[in-house]
């Protein structure tokens, strides 16, 4: 979507960037330990660490910094999904 504003043109930034907007958010507030998870802590409802299988977290290591980013915004996606009665 563009607007007019003043004689300028602005557009919203592509969607690769919103992506990255809010994989940045969540991994500073939602997953904020995602670069070194601790895997024994009792996890509360509503936490990526929750979806977090075991073959996962074994191999956590080998993950690169965005690639932990991406997959703790994926579980953590998740995780908001939740619905307790």
């Amino acid at each position: 979507m563009m607007s007019l504003l003043k004689g300028a043109i602005l557009s919203e930034p592509p969607e690769h960037a919103r992506e990255r907007e809010d994989i940045e958010l969540c991994c500073r507030y939602e997953a904020s330990d995602w670069a070194k998870p601790n895997w024994t802590e009792k996890n509360p409802v509503h936490n990526w660490r929750n979806y977090a299988t075991q073959p996962l977290r074994r191999i956590w290591h080998s993950f690169t910094d965005e690639q932990k980013q991406v997959i703790a915004f994926t579980l953590q996606t998740a995780a908001d999904a939740e619905q307790w009665d």
